[in-house]
């Protein structure tokens, strides 16, 4: 699974296999499978991988962790 940045298409987007799931907008990034990718490209949704996404999710995750160090 990849991570990436919708960047044109029809005007919703949602997870596929994830009833009820709220759409996103244009400029969101989305994890797809290999074959979520497909489906949404043949429907004339435009992605580009968006690594850099991925890249600040892990360091926002790194600094909201708790420190032991307090003084």
């Amino acid at each position: 699974m990849k991570i990436y940045r919708w960047v044109d298409g029809p005007s919703s987007v949602s997870a596929i296999g994830a009833p009820g799931t709220a759409p996103i907008s244009r400029g969101s990034t989305i994890s797809l499978t290999g074959e979520q990718l497909t489906f949404y490209e043949a429907r004339g949704h435009v992605f580009e991988e968006d690594a850099p996404a991925l890249d600040d999710r892990r360091e926002r995750r790194a600094k909201a962790k708790p420190t032991t160090e307090e003084s």
